[in-house]
């Protein structure tokens, strides 16, 4: 990636796409970098600490050493009543897109824009539908996660959209993820580098996405959690485990 020009980074394919952008979010914010994070489908709210509701507090956030996270929070109404009372349960908040003036400004006063664009309910692999990704017209780079965890594992139990999986991938249900699928995942337009057109495209492949997300939860109770220094991440953590993960551009 060019780090001397501004960038908007949009987070596409398998599960482990929110925990990898906090990560770098938080390495981009040590190196002296203004970061907001957003969503342009979905994205777990975040804590109130980080989250920017305007362009002054997203200001704010960066003068206090911050990354700001901005989105609208999602609507329930519009759910049956078990289905709010199921939310409720889970304690989980969502929140979509920007309205488009914070996200214009947003886009114009950062330095780093990590966009989470895509969705894949926590599972290692995903072939996307027709509207999917969501990738913002500004976007300069794209990342791809896939989860290596997939790998020798039923296709059914591991993939997202596991019938369009089946078609693209000319197999059955039960197949066995290989190396060889999760190149054809990664490399084919139909898969996870759909919509990336001349933008850089770099695949990500994380040892164990769901043991980093473990050890490091997507959303600690406080904002502090989220701004650890380089050495404090455990050796099984997120920073470990995009390090032990090939970051490869597209060649």
């Amino acid at each position: 990636m060019d780090k001397n020009s501004k960038r908007i980074i949009s987070f596409v394919g398998g599960g482990g796409k929110t925990t990898t952008m906090y990560a770098l979010a938080y390495i981009f914010q040590e190196d002296g970098e203004k970061v907001v994070v957003t969503t342009s489908t979905h994205l777990q709210a975040p804590p109130e600490e980080i989250r920017a509701r305007n362009i002054e507090e997203i200001r704010n956030l960066w003068k206090a050493g911050q990354i700001a996270v901005i989105g609208t929070d999602c609507e329930s109404g519009r759910k049956s009543e078990t289905d709010r009372q199921k939310e409720e349960k889970k304690s989980v908040r969502k929140m979509s897109m920007p309205e488009h003036e914070l996200l214009q400004e947003a886009l114009q006063e950062a330095d780093v824009v990590l966009v989470e664009a895509d969705g894949a309910k926590h599972l290692p692999c995903k072939v996307p539908i027709e509207k999917e990704p969501v990738i913002l017209p500004q976007c300069t780079d794209v990342i791809a996660v896939m989860g290596m965890d997939a790998l020798g594992k039923p296709l059914e139990e591991v993939c997202f959209r596991k019938d369009l999986a089946v078609q693209f991938l000319n197999t059955g249900y039960k197949h066995l993820m290989t190396e060889e699928d999760f190149v054809k995942m990664l490399l084919s337009e139909q898969g996870s580098r759909k919509g990336v057109g001349k933008r850089a495209y770099f695949r990500l492949s994380p040892v164990s996405i769901r043991s980093a997300s473990a050890t490091i939860p997507a959303f600690p109770p406080s904002a502090t959690a989220y701004r650890p220094p380089p050495r404090r991440f455990p050796s099984g953590g997120t920073r470990g485990c995009i390090a032990r993960s090939r970051l490869l551009p597209d060649t």
